[in-house]
């Protein structure tokens, strides 16, 4: 396992635990799980409901420096450790791409379970971030290379593309 892996289950774990609600991994960390190949994520994105973010964000932040992150922006949820950078967000992906909460698959690995998107979800996720264009600018294309890879991994299974 990567370290950020490892880190994102031993926070999702906790949240879970503390919390009692389930995490989503997201970004390129949750994307690699799907694939099985190595993107070499920088961070580690973490959805929560809404609610979490809206009425416990103090009880997040404490929780986060109780764990020994530091809050590195509050407008966008990060926190750093050493090398680990961890963002969170609200799990908006109904309103974001289509994707309701509760169709997302439900994943566990050493004890812990969390909600980890299709390679179909994903698919989605990422041809809607082709439509901000801040995030195109940002990221020099890795999303269009990503939606490549899915494709590529859904024609492989055979999924239809439709």
């Amino acid at each position: 396992m990567n370290g950020l892996y490892d880190e994102f289950l031993k926070i999702a774990g906790k949240i879970t635990e503390s919390f009692g609600v389930t995490p989503l991994l997201y970004g390129s960390l949750g994307l690699q799980r799907r694939l099985q190949i190595d993107l070499c994520p920088g961070d580690v994105d973490i959805l929560l409901p809404s609610a979490m973010l809206d009425e416990h964000w103090p009880d997040l932040v404490a929780w986060m420096r109780h764990e020994s992150y530091a809050l590195q922006d509050a407008h966008e949820h990060s926190f750093v450790q050493g090398r680990a950078h961890i963002a969170f967000a609200s799990n908006d992906l109904g309103g974001y791409a289509g994707i309701e909460p509760g169709c997302i698959p439900m994943v566990e690995d050493l004890g812990v379970c969390y909600l980890l998107p299709t390679l179909r979800q994903y698919l989605a996720i990422y041809e809607k971030s082709l439509t901000d264009s801040y995030r195109r600018e940002k990221n020099n294309g890795k999303d269009a290379d990503k939606i490549e890879l899915i494709r590529r991994a859904l024609a492989k299974c055979g999924q239809n593309m439709e």
